[in-house]
Formats: C-alpha cells, structure tokens, sequence
C-alpha cells in the first residue's frame, strides 16, 4: 500500500510507512468506490461560474464546476476526486 501511494503521488519518489498511510489509502479505496456509484447516486452536479471583465465589469463567460455531495462524507474538494477520477478511468 505505501508503495502504490508512492506510485500515485509521482514518479521515482519514495514513502515511508506510516499508520497514517495506511488510513489514507484505505479512504482513497473507499473513495474510488463510492465516486463509481456517485453518478447513478445523483450525488455529483454542476455550479457555473461566471467569468467577469474587470474592465467593462460584465460577464464574459461561464465556467462549469463539476461538485461532489457525499451523504456520509459531505462536500468532496474538486481537488480530491478529480484526480481519483482521473486515475481510475471515470473521467
């Protein structure tokens, strides 16, 4: 387990074991798995973003923000199931 997030986290890095890895890598299986059922789930959505001109102060465009609202786990950052997603093919 400590060298998969080794693995995961770049290449030619080395980890140490930890308890604490072993914890992280037990949540990051059980947040692949949950990510896998979150769709059929309704639990993922989208939130637009407007993109705005300073210099005029309109709006210019819109972004789309893909959220994660986990019902045991509640709000999931962007920046930990994007790249889970990402690696495990469901993106």
């Amino acid at each position: 387990q400590t060298m998969t997030l080794a693995k995961s986290r770049s290449r030619n890095r080395y980890q140490f074991y930890i308890a604490s890895v072993d914890s992280e890598m037990r949540r990051r299986r059980e947040l692949e798995k949950d990510l896998r059922d979150a769709l059929s789930r309704n639990q993922l959505y989208l939130v637009y973003q407007p993109q705005i001109s300073y210099r005029d102060n309109r709006v210019v465009g819109v972004e789309a923000l893909l959220r994660w609202q986990h019902p045991e786990h509640g709000l999931v950052p962007p920046d930990l199931f994007i790249p889970l997603a990402e690696q495990n093919g469901t993106i």
